[in-house]
């Protein structure tokens, strides 16, 4: 629920709207003189992401073709939970990237007098997260590029030859660790404070 949107009492009164509105003015303010997006993603980059990383890897490790029924039952149910924290980890950082990045193309548009979009073509590259190839996709890219089948299959329109791998459990084990780490890449991850209910992990203002 928005914070001007009525509330159990009817609609709220034009004082307590201009009182929020300053609040929350306040709060920007501050975060802007202390740069908190600094802390958040040193959390991201330092604790988080490793987090997330390694649950990917427990996820990707499990030899589905031994599991029985409620074995894979089991699996999917903790494959889906995971799917779900990554959802709200994948977004969860959205305000602490983009808005120094928007904060700065704004300014940088005002001292140059330029078009704000071309603007942004400074930060292409600037590290290996803002690359078109991300560090984690780099071994999988590289067993790829060393296997002529793989190279030829993929540059083909043929269908995959009978006996290829059908699951990423039929990979012989290093390709299977390079696709397991590829496949985390752009995802969130699990706080290790609490697992937050639905209602609490998906805040409105």
């Amino acid at each position: 629920m928005t914070f001007d949107a009525p509330g159990p009492d009817g609609p709220r009164s034009p004082e307590y709207i201009e009182t929020e509105i300053g609040r929350r003015a306040n709060l920007a303010e501050q975060a802007f003189a202390q740069h908190i997006w600094r802390d958040v993603i040193q959390l991201w980059d330092e604790e988080l992401k490793p987090e997330s990383i390694a649950a990917h890897d427990r996820l990707a490790a499990v030899d589905l073709g031994r599991l029985d029924t409620e074995g894979l039952r089991d699996h999917l149910h903790t494959c889906l939970e995971h799917l779900d924290e990554m959802w709200f980890q994948h977004h969860r950082f959205n305000c602490m990237a983009m808005l120094p990045v928007g904060d700065f193309i704004l300014h940088a548009a005002e001292w140059t007098g330029r078009d704000p979009i071309p603007l942004l073509a400074v930060f292409d590259g600037w590290s290996p997260v803002s690359g078109v190839v991300p560090p984690e996709l780099a071994p999988a890219i590289a067993a790829l590029r060393a296997d002529p089948d793989a190279r030829a299959l993929l540059d083909g329109d043929a269908p995959a030859p009978s006996g290829w791998p059908r699951s990423a459990n039929e990979l012989p084990p290093s390709t299977r660790t390079c696709a397991a780490r590829a496949s985390g890449w752009q995802a969130g991850s699990i706080s290790r404070t609490r697992r937050a209910r639905p209602a609490e992990r998906r805040p409105r203002s």
